[in-house]
């Protein structure tokens, strides 16, 4: 397959409000380590990426340089690392990010900052689905039963079965995003997922089935769980090593 330069993008620049505590959970400690820099290592280490955008708070960049630097001291020596300020909101963050990417770059991985699980086997079955396709996204079948609702009452039962729990990291051709992009911020068309953007415009997205711990880390609860997925995968590999 035709070597072609990949770059990722990864959103780090909300303010984490609804997560409590003094500290941006991005910046919070999962287990000894920032979530941030959980998030990150992943894409490091896969061999296809060249360079890393890593949007954050205006405010925040300075602290996340130094982050980098005493937890993953030889990050620069394998990639690009390029920090941006974020928007208003995450499309405009993106945007920003975007327009930083090297001119030849021919896919992009776009990557929730606090999703701190995504495997590299993961990474590298979106990647060859994008390159086949365009377009490329992770997501989980609904186990729970979703209604609409309207003034006060049950309005419909969707049905499940076709409902699609949607998942980072998202990975798509960059000219054919950067030309969605272009357009709908020119039009005003929001969305809080990349690949909606390509849909409104009439792109066809596929996507992968993942049924890996790839949460996204929004309240406590969720951050409970993310504490307790390390500590069983730490036991597990403590139990090999005695085997």
């Amino acid at each position: 397959m035709e070597t072609v330069k990949t770059a990722a993008i990864i959103t780090a620049g909300g303010m984490g409000l609804r997560l409590p505590g003094d500290v941006k959970k991005q910046f919070r400690l999962l287990e000894g380590k920032p979530l941030l820099i959980r998030t990150l290592e992943p894409f490091l280490d896969f061999d296809g990426i060249s360079e890393i955008v890593i949007t954050l708070p205006e405010t925040d960049i300075g602290c996340f340089r130094e982050l980098v630097g005493r937890y993953l001291p030889s990050a620069a020596d394998k990639v690009k690392l390029i920090y941006c300020a974020g928007g208003a909101q995450r499309q405009d963050s993106v945007f920003n990010a975007l327009k930083l990417l090297s001119a030849d770059t021919g896919f992009v991985m776009i990557h929730d900052g606090v999703r701190p699980f995504v495997t590299e086997k993961l990474i590298t079955e979106l990647h060859t689905m994008a390159r086949k396709y365009g377009a490329a996204i992770p997501g989980t079948q609904v186990k729970n039963t979703i209604k609409t609702i309207k003034d006060e009452v049950v309005d419909h039962t969707i049905r499940r079965e076709i409902l699609l729990q949607v998942h980072t990291p998202q990975v798509f051709h960059y000219e054919i995003l950067m030309k969605c992009y272009h357009r709908a911020m020119k039009e005003g068309y929001y969305s809080t997922d990349d690949a909606a953007i390509l849909e409104h415009y009439g792109y066809s997205v596929h996507y992968l089935t993942d049924n890996s711990f790839n949460l996204k880390i929004t309240d406590e609860l969720d951050f409970f769980m993310a504490e307790q997925i390390i500590k069983h995968k730490q036991s597990s590999l403590s139990k090999g090593d005695k085997q």
